[in-house]
């Protein structure tokens, strides 16, 4: 192959992935079938508290990017606890050992979330459980953090009818200064916030029909509106 074919061929190809709607995918051997889909994003943006509780819930908006930095999409969703702060510091007793037997302690979540992953190709809404865990740092500040794990419950666009699983971490430093000052949490309190998601899903055109939802409903399900443009005020989509 010519000198200016390859060029040509390095072009198109670094066009292709800027262009592409989601990150690159995992090695072959990340995934249990070929028609497996596996992908991460991280992202960054904002958490706020609910303005009325206790119980709080935070809603999220944050932007999401591909780990070569490129931004790949948004994410707008809520975080309902109806446990007190101050449960967050308590760590489960380490498990029993044989570590590869029953029996296998029981920690129930006391926490729920539910999200809107947007893509350029679609969305995905995912549901599910969380766990929230608050550290004190040497410093005076916590670190609070929080891991989900979630279904892919409906999609948009090309993933539409998808199926699959989505698990998260997610971490927010709260500054000595706040805890001080009795106000975390507080209504309408803003914080910076970082995750990362971990998607593994199948599309529809692979599935049976009952479960891509193509079945006929047992009720109705509201239209899902998308509107353009990322939730953060100058972010890389503007409205």
């Amino acid at each position: 192959m010519s000198k200016q074919a390859d060029t040509i061929s390095g072009a198109l190809g670094t066009i292709a992935q800027s262009i592409s709607a989601i990150p690159a995918e995992f090695p072959e051997v990340a995934r249990s079938a070929g028609m497996e889909e596996v992908f991460i994003v991280y992202s960054t943006g904002r958490g706020k508290f609910s303005d009325t509780g206790p119980p709080y819930y935070i809603n999220l908006e944050v932007d999401l990017y591909d780990f070569s930095g490129r931004w790949v999409g948004y994410e707008s969703g809520v975080n309902l606890s109806l446990a007190p702060p101050q449960a967050s510091f308590k760590v489960p007793d380490p498990p029993p050992l044989p570590i590869d037997q029953p029996p296998v302690p029981s920690f129930p979540a006391d926490s729920w979330t539910k999200g809107l992953f947007t893509f350029n190709d679609g969305a995905l809404i995912v549901e599910g459980p969380a766990l929230t865990h608050l550290v004190a740092l040497k410093d005076g500040s916590f670190l609070f953090s929080v891991t989900t794990s979630h279904m892919i419950t409906a999609g948009t666009g090309s993933y539409e009818g998808a199926r699959g699983t989505k698990q998260a971490t997610g971490t927010a430093v709260v500054p000595k200064e706040l805890i001080q000052s009795g106000k975390f949490p507080s209504p309408g309190l803003e914080f910076p916030v970082t995750t990362i998601e971990t998607f593994r899903l199948i599309r529809k055109q692979f599935l049976e029909e009952a479960a891509s939802g193509g079945a006929p409903p047992s009720g109705k399900t509201p239209p899902i509106t998308l509107k353009k443009g990322g939730p953060l005020e100058g972010g890389p989509l503007k409205k």
